[in-house]
């Protein structure tokens, strides 16, 4: 919850600035900080969604790969790494978010039995 918290009131402090880097996905990115603090209280005071939750907080690991190279990109411009980073962003949001997908959505269905 503090790393959600101090990266939503970085996102509202300095919105202009990461509205600017973030263009389109601000507003998104925005809408997932304040849907996790308000989620995350709430599912892990119910014993059957902290599965959920760890499970997302696992999968911010792929939010390193995509912020730095957002910021790559502002700082440095378009180039080979930002490429590669482009690249490593869909390989990691593929590998992490998406493919365990299905085992998680079975896990939970068969525990709320």
């Amino acid at each position: 919850i503090r790393y959600v918290s101090f990266d939503t009131l970085v996102m509202i402090v300095f919105s202009r600035i990461m509205k600017k880097a973030y263009k389109a996905l601000y507003a998104q990115y925005l809408f997932h900080h304040i849907g996790s603090l308000l989620y995350f209280p709430f599912a892990m005071g119910r014993d059957k969604c902290a599965l959920h939750v760890a499970y997302l907080m696992c999968t911010e690991i792929t939010s390193i790969v995509i912020s730095t190279r957002v910021l790559w990109k502002e700082v440095y411009g378009g180039s080979v790494v930002t490429d590669f980073m482009g690249l490593l962003s869909v390989m990691s949001y593929f590998f992490v978010r998406l493919v365990p997908v299905h085992e998680l959505v079975w896990t939970i269905a068969q525990s709320l039995r």
